[in-house]
C-alpha cells in the first residue's frame, strides 16, 4: 500500500531521473508539506485514503492559512493533485518512469532596455506618467475604466496563479455598476 512519503521519494527520483526539474520539485514538496500537515495518520499511511480526504484537507489547509491567497491555495492543491496522478502513472512502476516524456518549457529572455527607451520612460515619470504600456498587464473593464498593473516577476507570478481574480472581479462590478448609474444619470437628465 502507498503511503503518503513515497510522494516525496516519488519526485526524488523524477528529479534524478529529469523529469522534474529542481525547481519544480521544491514546488511540489512545499505543497505536498502544506497538505500533510493537516493530514491524519490514517491518511499519511495511504494514499487511498489521502485521495479520498483531499477536499477536506485542503479546506482545513485554507483554514489553518489564511496568509496565504486563495489563488496560492489553489496552486498548491493543483500540485497536489499533480503528484497524485504522476505517481500513480509513473510513479509505481521504474519502467514506466523510463518511459515518461516530459514537456520541456523554454523560457525567453527578457529584452534589454535601451538607453532611448529608459529616457522615455523617466520623461513620462516626470511629466506624472508612472507606467510603460509596452510593459504592463493591462485589464479593460466597461466605461473605459483600466488596471494597469507594472509587469515584473511578483506581479507576473501573481497574474499567473489567478491572485488579482477577486480584485478584477470587484473592479467589474464596480464598472458596471458605475456604467448603470451613468445611464441612470443621463436619463435622468435628458428628462428633466
Amino acid at each position: 500500500m502507498a503511503k503518503f512519503n513515497d510522494l516525496y521519494e516519488f519526485i526524488d527520483r523524477a528529479v534524478k531521473n529529469r523529469k522534474y526539474p529542481s525547481n519544480t520539485a521544491l514546488g511540489l514538496k512545499a505543497a505536498l508539506k502544506l497538505f500533510e500537515n493537516e493530514a491524519n495518520d490514517d491518511e499519511k499511511n495511504s494514499l487511498d485514503k489521502f485521495k479520498q480526504n483531499l477536499d477536506q484537507i485542503y479546506h482545513s489547509v485554507s483554514i489553518k492559512n489564511k496568509d496565504v491567497t486563495a489563488g496560492s491555495l489553489a496552486t498548491y492543491k493543483s500540485r497536489v493533485n499533480k503528484v497524485l496522478r504522476e505517481f500513480e502513472q509513473y510513479g509505481i512502476d521504474p519502467t514506466k518512469m523510463n518511459n515518461w516524456s516530459v514537456k520541456t518549457i523554454v523560457r525567453q529572455k527578457r529584452k534589454e532596455v535601451s538607453k532611448t527607451e529608459k529616457k522615455s520612460v523617466e520623461e513620462k515619470e516626470e511629466s506624472g506618467i508612472q507606467f510603460d504600456l509596452t510593459k504592463n498587464f493591462v485589464f479593460d473593464f466597461k466605461g473605459g475604466i483600466k488596471l494597469i498593473i507594472p509587469q515584473n516577476q511578483k506581479t507576473s507570478d501573481a497574474v499567473a496563479d489567478g491572485e488579482l481574480k477577486i480584485v478584477r472581479q470587484a473592479l467589474t462590478k464596480f464598472a458596471e455598476e458605475f456604467m448603470q448609474d451613468s445611464k441612470t444619470n443621463t436619463e435622468t437628465e435628458i428628462s428633466d
